[in-house]
């Protein structure tokens, strides 16, 4: 019975040993059942775990010249991407282009649910609904570089609470409505409501609080065909949230 207490014991220790992050290398462009040593953003993001990084090769995603639009563009052809969980990061570089320009009406380009996620360095457009949607706590949203959101149907980004979440999310150095290319290519070219760069709202009970939003660029923010300037941030919900030092244009 000696071994039986030995392995039991084996056992233990191994569940109680927290599993080594990994990362992911995004390193095709395609959107499809991955085949071979192809690793797409889609299936990178439906197996990453709490503490897993989101990166992508510089091969299939190459560093644009300055002033550039990046080359590496995935264009989804099999509906939204996953919903990203609390604790993974993305790290786009500002290397890769996420394109909804085949998904439904409505669909929204990265959608974060957790806590504790981060996203940056991605550029996204053609969406028919918001760039981003955060309904979750402790998220960064840019930070380091940011993130871009061009030619979205809807809002740019929306931190929005569904019950007392979507607390202390930090949305920081993200440009909404410009490229890289300082191209002036807009939002909110087909809103259902209000629409604006930037939106804190909820759907249901309190919140969102305590959110910090700073240093962001949103410039006409009513996208093609008109290119007028509408909301730069709307917040229509919450308490103690922080707008700072943003360039609304």
């Amino acid at each position: 019975m000696r071994w039986i207490q030995v392995l039991m014991a084996i056992v233990a220790v191994v569940a109680s040993t927290p599993a080594l992050a990994v990362t992911f290398v995004v390193n095709t462009t395609n959107d499809t059942v991955p085949v071979g040593t192809e690793v797409t953003l889609r299936q990178a993001m439906l197996d990453a775990v709490i503490g897993d990084v989101i990166t992508f090769d510089a091969t299939a995603f190459p560093t644009p010249a300055p002033g550039a639009v990046p080359t590496g563009k995935i264009v989804l052809a099999l509906g939204p991407l996953p919903t990203l969980l609390g604790g993974i990061a993305i790290d786009g570089d500002q290397r890769v282009i996420v394109d909804g320009t085949n998904t439904a009406v409505g669909t929204v380009g990265l959608v974060v649910t957790g806590n504790g996620a981060a996203i940056n360095g991605v550029m996204i457009q053609h969406f028919d609904g918001a760039g981003m949607l955060v309904v979750g706590n402790t998220n960064l949203i840019g930070v380091t570089g940011g993130n871009t959101v061009v030619d979205c149907g809807g809002s740019g980004i929306v931190i929005r609470s569904a019950g007392g979440n979507s607390t202390a999310n930090l949305l920081q150095n993200n440009k909404i409505g410009r490229d890289p290319a300082s191209t002036i290519r807009g939002n909110c070219t087909n809103p259902a409501g209000a629409c604006a760069g930037i939106v804190v709202t909820r759907i249901a009970g309190a919140g969102p609080n305590l959110n910090v939003v700073q240093s962001n660029e949103i410039v006409d923010t009513q996208g093609s065909p008109t290119l007028s300037r509408g909301i730069g941030i709307l917040v229509t919900h919450g308490a103690d949230n922080v707008l700072s030092n943003n360039d609304i244009g």
